[in-house]
C-alpha cells in the first residue's frame, strides 16, 4: 500500500509527485553558474525538487 504524506497533496487534492535528485554538496562545491546550469538541466528532466545540505561535512560548519 501506498503511503502518502499529507503535504504531498496539493490544495485541490490532487498528489503532487515530488521527483527529487540528490546534490548534497551542490552549495559548497559549484559556482553559482554552475549551480543553475545543474538546475536547469534536471528542470529540463522533469525533476521538482533537489535535496541539497546547507552545512556540509566539508568544513560546513567554519567555511562559509
Amino acid at each position: 500500500m501506498l503511503t502518502v504524506h499529507h503535504d504531498m497533496i496539493e490544495q485541490d487534492g490532487q498528489y503532487f509527485p515530488y521527483l527529487a535528485d540528490t546534490a548534497w554538496t551542490l552549495l559548497q562545491r559549484l559556482t553559482r553558474e554552475e549551480i543553475l546550469f545543474f538546475l536547469d538541466k534536471r528542470k529540463a528532466q522533469g525533476f521538482n525538487a533537489v535535496q541539497v545540505s546547507a552545512i556540509s561535512e566539508l568544513d560546513g560548519q567554519r567555511t562559509p
